[in-house]
């Protein structure tokens, strides 16, 4: 049976996933882990509201929101070292908001996973070491060789960077942008399925 709440219900749900997202950020942050307890709790949430209410964005867009979250993520873990926690994450997200939102969320994701991994190597002083180890892989490849140097232990490069925030920030931003309609990104740039 589905109902129909009221047009303030899904403002609420909103502000628990925002509550669940920095949650997850700060223990992401603090252990390097995100709890498949907050993980699930998200997907039941978005599983609910859209098989049970007329308020969310469908079962249908949900279903697909949640494993376009989990299959656009799944390149990251499986070839660049993020976390399975990460990818859950984006998929319980992707099954509150749908397709449209994920995708947006997706793509605002990996800009703030960029800037945080930027601003980590200027700060922990490695930019150097990182432009001289480009360099000598971009002029390998100018001369037809694959010269990857991997970087050390110590460096900023090889540390592992907690990704919650980063997906946090993205999800409040285009959430954000789609209930005050004030985007200046999303106004540009945005992925629709219509």
């Amino acid at each position: 049976m589905m109902v129909h709440l009221p047009g303030s219900f899904l403002y609420i749900v909103y502000f628990i996933l925002a509550i669940l997202l920095i949650m997850s950020a700060i223990i992401d942050l603090m252990t390097h882990k995100i709890p498949n307890s907050i993980v699930l709790l998200i997907a039941g949430i978005g599983l609910s509201l859209n098989l049970f209410t007329l308020d969310g964005v469908g079962l249908r867009e949900c279903l697909i929101g949640l494993m376009m979250g989990l299959i656009l993520m799944l390149p990251s873990y499986i070839f660049a070292g993020m976390g399975a926690g990460d990818v859950k994450l984006m998929a319980a997200i992707g099954s509150v908001v749908g397709v449209d939102s994920v995708l947006n969320i997706v793509f605002f994701s990996y800009i703030a996973i960029f800037l945080m991994a930027i601003f980590f190597i200027i700060t922990k002083g490695d930019s150097i070491k990182l432009v001289r180890r480009y360099w000598f892989f971009l002029t390998g490849l100018l001369k037809g060789v694959w010269r990857y140097q991997k970087p050390d232990k110590a460096d900023a490069a090889s540390c592992r960077l907690p990704l919650a925030p980063a997906i946090a920030i993205a999800t409040f931003y285009v959430l954000g942008s789609e209930i005050f309609n004030s985007g200046i990104w999303l106004r540009y740039v945005t992925f629709r399925s219509d």
